[in-house]
Formats: C-alpha cells, structure tokens, sequence
C-alpha cells in the first residue's frame, strides 16, 4: 500500500497499480482553530491523513471520504 499515490512503491520501487478501497476509517486524534476541525483519520490500519469535518469529532468514530483532491500541490480532504 503506497501513500500518497505514486507510480512506484516506497520500498522495492516496483510499479503499482490502484484499486478501490473503502472510504471509512476511525478518527484517531483531532483539534480545533476557530470554528473548523480538522482530524486524523486511519484507513485499514496503515494509512492516515489528515482532514477536515463539519461537526465535533470523537476519537474512534467512523468516518467517510466527502472529498479529496489536490490545491497548490498539496493534498486535501475533507470527511464527514
């Protein structure tokens, strides 16, 4: 499993190939600026990003992708 996406593989630098995955995972941490939260959320106990969501987080609840995609060469998402 290779994060963030990429051509080759992190360790035997062979090429990969994509496949869906679930768009679940559990939030792991959060904080807060202002009124935005942002959270780290794990998929498949490997990969973990960071992202935003609309309403007060708890550690250890399940999530979904709303969006993602790329801005200013970094990049975002947001769950809910």
């Amino acid at each position: 499993m290779v994060w963030p996406p990429s051509e080759f593989c992190n360790h035997c630098f062979g090429e990969i190939s994509l496949k869906k995955k679930a768009h679940e995972g559990k939030i792991i941490e959060f904080s807060r600026q202002d009124d935005m939260y942002f959270c780290l959320v794990e998929f498949d106990e490997e990969i973990k990003v960071m992202a935003k969501i609309p309403d007060t987080p708890k550690i250890g609840q399940t999530v979904k992708i709303l969006k993602c995609g790329i801005s200013n060469g970094n990049y975002f998402f947001q769950v809910i």
